[in-house]
């Protein structure tokens, strides 16, 4: 959490920088103004740590992002098996498609998750949301929730809200797990999804 946002630790940093520096000026303490320089250097630190050290939770999301505008290639349409291809890399090799209660609807691979994404005409460049978040007592599954916009059958545009389930195995965060969750802020049905 301390690389993912750093920005507090940093501005108490520099605060203690600051005051150290004005008492270290009007009372003639040299430590005090080294001190200060020592605060100032640790809090540029720690923003080129943050820069540099990517969290589970960062990769996580920056793969969900990448995913969605996977599947909007993968479901412009075209041959499925050639879109799939590098939209299959974010993938286990069994899906497990829910509903929102989490019964089973489907267990796909990566192929056949594309062919439904194709008819769902997914949008990733819409993607309104992402939450991540990490099973607790398990650190190699994670869960994120996102809202994108898709199509079901002919109709407009909607804004759908999905749970997606992330695994981390040798090949990293792969996806095992999605949830339908509410589409137009109403409950999803299996018809709507097959």
């Amino acid at each position: 959490m301390l690389f993912e946002n750093p920005w507090v630790p940093v501005v108490v940093l520099v605060a203690v920088g600051v005051v150290l520096r004005i008492v270290g000026r009007r009372t003639g303490r040299r430590p005090a103004a080294v001190a200060s320089w020592v605060a100032c250097a640790l809090a540029l630190g720690l923003v080129g740590l943050a820069a540099v050290v990517n969290t589970d939770r960062e990769r996580i999301e920056a793969q969900t992002k990448a995913m969605l505008v996977s599947a909007e290639s993968a479901g412009s349409g075209g041959a499925t098996h050639a879109r799939a291809r590098p939209f299959g890399e974010f993938f286990g090799k069994r899906v497990v498609v829910e509903g929102p209660d989490g019964t089973a609807w489907e267990t796909t691979d990566a192929v056949g998750l594309a062919d439904k994404l194709r008819r769902h005409r997914v949008r990733g460049t819409a993607l309104r949301r992402v939450d991540v978040t990490p099973t607790p007592g398990d650190a190699d599954r994670a869960t994120t929730r996102m809202r994108v916009s898709s199509r079901v059958g002919e109709g407009y545009p909607a804004p759908t809200t999905w749970e997606v389930g992330w695994t981390r195995g040798p090949a990293g965060w792969r996806i095992d797990r999605l949830r339908w969750i509410e589409l137009r802020d109403q409950t999803p049905t299996p018809m709507l999804y097959h």
